[in-house]
C-alpha cells in the first residue's frame, strides 16, 4: 500500500504534546480563562484548546469565527505568561464533553524568548510523559524486591 492511499495525512511541523495547560483567551473583549478553558495540547507553533460548557454564550460565535485571538498560557513554576496572538485554524463541537468546544489555534508569530518558553515547556511535558510510560512498564509488583 502506497502512503498517498492512506487517509488523513498528518501535516503539523511541530511536536504535539497532550497537556491542559492554564490560559486565558481574549475574543471580542470576553476574557475566557482557566480552568473553563485549558490546553488539550501543546507545540512551539501552536494549541489545542477546550472552552467547556461554562462558555456556551460564546461557543456559537467561536463556531464561525476564523480570525485572530489573543493568548496568554501560563507555564509551570514561572510567574510571567506568554502572551501570543494565534489563528483560529479550526473549531469544534466537542463529541465527548456537552456544550464545549474545541479549536485548534496557530501562534502568529513568537519571539526568539517565548519560542525558547514553549519549547522548554513541550521538552518537559515529553519528559515527564515518558518517564511515567517508564516506570509503569518496569514497576515492580508489591512484594517483590
Amino acid at each position: 500500500m502506497a502512503l498517498t492511499e492512506f487517509a488523513g495525512v498528518e501535516r503539523r511541523k511541530f511536536v504535539r504534546v497532550t497537556a491542559q495547560v492554564p490560559l486565558r483567551i481574549y475574543f471580542r473583549g470576553e476574557t475566557l480563562n482557566f480552568p473553563g478553558a485549558f490546553s488539550r495540547d501543546v507545540s512551539t507553533g501552536g494549541l489545542g484548546v477546550e472552552l467547556d460548557a461554562q462558555y456556551a454564550d460564546v461557543s456559537g460565535e467561536l463556531l464561525a469565527y476564523r480570525g485572530d485571538l489573543e493568548v496568554e498560557i501560563d507555564l509551570p513554576d514561572e510567574d510571567e505568561p506568554i502572551k501570543a496572538a494565534a489563528e483560529v485554524r479550526w473549531v469544534t463541537r466537542s463529541d465527548l464533553n456537552e456544550g464545549a468546544v474545541l479549536m485548534g489555534l496557530k501562534f502568529k508569530e513568537l519571539d526568539d524568548e517565548q519560542h525558547e518558553r514553549m519549547s522548554d515547556l513541550v521538552k518537559d511535558l515529553v519528559d515527564a510523559e515518558y518517564r511515567e510510560k517508564i516506570l509503569a512498564k518496569y514497576e515492580r509488583p508489591p512484594g517483590r524486591d
